[in-house]
């Protein structure tokens, strides 16, 4: 998080170079993972319950972005996260999961451009796919329990890449829909396209 400090303060002071971070025609391909407030943190209440334990996979994040104008990028976003808990009591065992995985297509407009620095809001509404599963040893309850997840993903972000090299950088966005926080590295593998 420092380097990311570090080269985005550097990115603001070189206001004379005439390179822009973001420019017509460029591709920008990022992955990275997120911060959820569903984590394990989400189950701490359970924790004195005997034989308690949780994984949580923070969300994975793919995204690639092509820029149109200067300003305005079209691109979309692929996200993947699951969880799951699992606990007993004196006779049964219980688990509980959800899984789920969006793709969306987003609009992004980028405000601040320096030579390694790209500043953007974004946002975009598109389709997810998944399930919450509820499982038991106990015969009483059913074990076909499960509801599938909303089918619409939505996302609204504040962004920020830093580049350490013209084509090699890291980013983080700050916003909803996939977490409160993305962080991650970004890659433009078609510089020699601009116009």
């Amino acid at each position: 998080m420092k380097n990311l400090i570090l080269a985005t303060a550097i990115g603001l002071l070189s206001i004379g170079s005439q390179a822009q971070s973001f420019q017509k025609n460029d591709l920008v391909l990022s992955g990275g993972l997120g911060r959820s407030i569903f984590s394990t943190a989400s189950w701490n209440t359970y924790q004195t319950v005997p034989g308690f334990r949780s994984t949580f996979l923070q969300p994975i994040t793919l995204k690639a972005e092509y820029a149109i104008t200067d300003e305005i990028g079209l691109g979309f976003s692929t996200v993947y996260s699951a969880a799951t808990a699992r606990w007993e009591d004196n006779t049964y065992s219980y688990e509980s999961s959800y899984k789920k995985l969006s793709i969306t297509p987003r609009l992004n407009i980028h405000f601040l451009r320096k030579k390694v620095v790209d500043m953007y809001i974004g946002g975009g509404i598109g389709y997810k796919t998944g399930e919450y599963r509820f499982k038991s040893t106990d015969p009483a309850f059913n074990p076909n329990n499960s509801l599938g997840v909303i089918p619409i993903s939505l996302e609204a972000s504040l962004g920020i890449r830093t580049y350490i090299t013209p084509d090699l950088g890291a980013f983080a966005e700050f916003g909803a829909g996939h977490g409160y926080l993305q962080f991650g590295v970004v890659y433009k593998p078609l510089l020699n396209i601009r116009n």
